[in-house]
C-alpha cells in the first residue's frame, strides 16, 4: 500500500532537485554570457585604443603642434579605463583641456581653455553637442546643433581637417554667432574625430585671450 506522505515528500524532493538543476543551468548560461560580454568589451577597448593611436599618428604626420599631440595622448590613457563612447567623452575632454592649459603655462603663456565634443548624427547629417567643459550652451551660436559644412565646426567635420580661427567672432567662417556674444573674443580650434577616414565628431577648443594659433 502506497504511503501518500512519503509520495508527497518524494515529489517535493523531485521538484527541489529539478529547481536546483534549472538554477545550475541558468548560472552556467549566465556565466557564458558574461564571458562573451567580457571578450566583446576587451575587443572594443582594443579597437578604440588602435583608433586613437592612429589618430595621434595622423596628427603627428601632419606636423600638428607637440602640445596638442601630448594632450591627445591623454585620450588613450583615459579611454583604456572606459568602454562606451558616452563614458569616454567627459573625462577625455577634461584631460585634454587640463593638459593643454598646463603645457601652455609651462611655456609662459597663461590661457583659459574651454571646449566640447560634437558627435555626428549620420541620419540627419548634423553635429550635436555630446559633452562640454567650462562652456555653456548659451555661449554657442549653434545652441548645440550644427549641420555639416555650417559654421567652423561643421566645416571641420565636412572636410576632416583641423581648422583654426585666431579671432573667432571676427572670422567669416563663424556664421552661427551667439545671441549674446561675449565681451572678449577667443581663438577657436576644431579637431575632427575619425575612425579611419570616417569622421564621427569634432573636438572644439576655445582659447582666451584670442590670437592663439596651432
Amino acid at each position: 500500500m502506497r504511503d501518500p506522505e512519503k509520495d508527497n515528500i518524494l515529489l517535493r524532493k523531485g521538484r527541489e532537485i529539478n529547481s536546483l538543476k534549472l538554477q545550475l543551468q541558468e548560472a552556467k548560461e549566465l556565466a557564458t554570457i558574461k564571458e562573451k560580454v567580457l571578450k566583446a568589451e576587451l575587443k572594443e577597448k582594443e579597437k578604440l585604443y588602435k583608433e586613437l593611436t592612429k589618430k595621434l599618428e595622423d596628427i603627428q604626420a601632419k606636423g600638428f603642434e607637440i602640445r596638442v599631440l601630448k594632450a591627445l595622448n591623454e585620450i588613450i590613457a583615459t579611454a583604456s579605463r572606459y568602454l562606451s563612447l558616452s563614458d569616454i567623452l567627459a573625462p577625455t575632454l577634461k584631460a585634454v583641456i587640463e593638459s593643454l592649459e598646463t603645457l601652455e603655462e609651462t611655456e609662459g603663456r597663461k590661457v583659459k581653455i574651454t571646449g566640447g565634443v560634437f558627435l555626428l548624427n549620420e541620419e540627419t547629417c548634423e553635429l550635436f553637442l555630446a559633452s562640454s567643459y567650462g562652456i555653456s550652451l548659451k555661449a554657442l551660436g549653434c545652441q548645440g546643433n550644427v549641420a555639416l559644412g555650417d559654421c567652423i565646426c561643421g566645416l571641420a567635420a565636412q572636410s576632416g581637417q583641423v581648422n583654426a580661427a585666431p579671432y573667432c567672432l571676427a572670422d567669416p567662417g563663424h556664421t552661427r554667432k551667439p545671441s549674446f556674444p561675449p565681451k572678449e573674443d577667443h581663438a577657436h580650434i576644431n579637431i575632427p574625430l575619425k575612425s579611419g577616414d570616417k569622421v564621427f565628431g569634432v573636438i572644439f577648443l576655445h582659447f582666451s585671450p584670442p590670437g592663439y594659433q596651432p
